[in-house]
């Protein structure tokens, strides 16, 4: 399948390789048209614009492309979905998986990469983390490094159809670039380790020599749309992190001499494009971020306030419901002192009552009964007066 002849949309940080280097040599490499925005006017803009949101699945981070309204992101990804297009994969899935799962493993090497010199936090700088990079190291040289290399080292061995010069099949392939841009940024970072070790994996070193020398590729390094390496990007060079130089250097690689071959004519003029690119970049990216910023403040704070409303709320009702069980129990108690007191008022009145009651029913039993023991002693009297006149 031949590549579009619209301009692919690559969107990367306008100033450094990163991942976005990987897309850009696929690019380079199949001769497809494709505008790097970021680096144009109001290119940093549009790409954050679009991280910010669209229609569509928005990608977590550049690099990204734009292929019709859908934005593909994942550097693995987007060449896996590109590749056929741009002729640098199989044709069979069998070998497209394996191209992926190939490209996989270098993102794997590429993060570690990147960790070596922020072990501790990516958004604080090396300085901060010196001690712990250096100490991470010689781990990273001697037991990671040598596993990675040693690895793509039999895969070149054991695919017969590409003669220890390609990874997948027969001809070159994205990750026969990838492979490239990995030892290239390997050499940079690494002069030391790597000139110690590139020697016991010679076929990865020849690939990487070969890709250099491609022609699109050679023109590509000498140009400068090919970015230089720095400390700014993935593959950075700290002596502290190198191992130690070795007694004699090898010789200079052909990919290093391509490399190399522009940038002395270049370097000057590059170095004044990338400061005023950073300076440009970095005050662009500032006010974009300060209103994406300004944005999830304002939600936070709504969230916060609305919250804070629930919990205040919440209090109140607590606060009123023990209020109304304190007065209720204040209320219930008064009242029962107040029913006590009726009760024993109550209680004495009616205990008068009964005692005068009483005293009159005495007092008219006492009558009765005088009266009654009155008529009583009469009645005895006169039969005693006649039983005396009878005898």
């Amino acid at each position: 399948m031949a590549p579009s002849k619209t301009p692919y949309r690559l969107y990367y940080w306008p100033e450094i390789q990163g991942r976005g280097e990987f897309i850009r040599l696929a690019f380079e490499e199949a001769g497809a048209p494709y505008v790097d925005v970021a680096r144009r006017p109001e290119g940093l803009e549009e790409l954050l614009e679009l991280l910010e949101g669209g229609q569509g699945l928005r990608p977590f981070a550049p690099p990204f492309v734009k292929l019709g309204r859908r934005l593909v992101g994942q550097t693995a990804h987007i060449l896996e979905v590109l590749a056929p297009e741009l002729g640098l994969v199989p044709r069979s899935e069998a070998a497209r998986q394996d191209a992926n799962q190939l490209q996989l493993t270098l993102a794997d090497l590429v993060a570690e990469t990147h960790d070596l010199h922020h072990p501790i936090a990516m958004n604080r700088y090396f300085g901060e983390q010196r001690r712990e990079a250096t100490r991470k190291a010689p781990d990273f040289r001697n037991l990671r490094l040598t596993k990675f290399l040693g690895y793509f080292e039999r895969v070149l061995e054991e695919n017969p159809a590409g003669k220890g010069r390609h990874l997948i099949g027969g001809r070159i392939s994205y990750v026969d670039l990838s492979l490239f841009q990995v030892v290239s940024g390997l050499r940079y970072a690494l002069p030391n380790a790597m000139a110690g070790l590139e020697p016991a994996f010679p076929r990865v070193s020849a690939l990487a020599d070969a890709v250099a020398q491609r022609p699109r590729i050679r023109a590509y390094l000498a140009s400068e749309r090919r970015l230089p390496f720095s400390v700014h990007g993935i593959f950075r060079h700290y002596p502290e992190l190198d191992a130690p130089e070795p007694a004699e250097r090898p010789a200079q690689t052909p990919s290093d001499a391509a490399g190399e071959a522009g940038g002395a004519a270049r370097g000057a003029k590059q170095a004044r494009r990338t400061t005023r690119g950073q300076a440009k970049a970095g005050a662009r990216r500032g006010a974009a971020d300060a209103r994406r910023k300004g944005s999830e403040q304002a939600k936070a704070g709504t969230r916060k306030g609305a919250a804070d409303a629930r919990r205040k709320g919440s209090e109140q009702a607590k606060a009123g419901a023990r209020k109304g069980a304190a007065e209720a129990r204040r209320k219930g108690s008064e009242q029962v002192k107040a029913g006590a007191r009726k009760g024993a008022a109550g209680s004495k009145r009616q205990g008068a009552e009964q005692a005068k009651a009483g005293a009159r029913k005495g007092a008219t039993g006492s009558k009765r009964k005088g009266s009654e023991q009155a008529k009583a002693g009469a009645r005895r009297g006169a039969t005693g007066s006649k039983r005396q006149g009878s005898k």
